[in-house]
């Protein structure tokens, strides 16, 4: 009797040490995650505010060359069919 109920007992511990160890697990992958997540934040920010460097010193490179930065974009649109004109042998 005596033997049962101190295998009890050391069944009852080992359950809160694993019970306890799992809720540890829980709360320390929850601060990971959280710091995970403000270092995505630091590191987009951080980022963008290269990307901004990097285009204003282009910007200031290319003006000091001369350069100016175009006004109204043209872009091309073929939409209609085109006339082509083959000289030569057009055979492979």
């Amino acid at each position: 009797m005596a033997c049962a109920f101190s295998v009890l007992v050391f069944l009852a511990f080992v359950y809160m040490y694993l019970l306890s160890s799992t809720v540890a697990h829980v709360v320390i992958q929850k601060e990971i995650n959280f710091e995970k997540n403000s270092l995505y934040s630091e590191i987009s920010m951080l980022e963008s505010e290269y990307i901004t460097k990097q285009h204003s010193l282009s910007s200031g490179f290319a003006s000091l060359d001369g350069f100016v930065e175009a006004g109204d974009k043209i872009f091309i649109d073929k939409t209609d069919a085109s006339l082509v004109l083959v000289l030569g042998d057009n055979s492979l």
